[in-house]
């Protein structure tokens, strides 16, 4: 049975501290619907604690894609990207 976007939709982390930015991402994304499953953070140890917990290799509700702002509150965005890409775990997500 197939996996990943196609069958089970789209699931994506935005990481963005500003309501507003975040607003603007999802009304952008409002046109696929149902297809996908947004998930807000809004800082940076948020985030890394939401992937180390839900988002290893094989996970149910792992995220397909990760939009991650750079200047976040407690861990910034570049730190948490290092954390990412460095994690044999998490390195492969987009």
């Amino acid at each position: 049975m197939e996996e990943g976007p196609a069958r089970d939709g789209l699931r994506i982390l935005l990481v963005e501290d500003d309501p507003d930015h975040a607003e603007l991402v999802r009304r952008g994304l409002e046109e696929y619907g149902s297809r996908l499953q947004l998930t807000h953070l809004g800082d940076g140890e948020a985030a890394l604690e939401y992937l180390r917990e839900r988002a290893p290799r094989d996970a149910p509700g792992r995220p397909h894609l990760i939009l991650l702002d750079l200047r976040l509150p407690r861990i910034d965005g570049l730190e948490v990207l290092r954390e990412i890409k460095g994690a044999p775990d998490l390195c492969d997500i987009p």
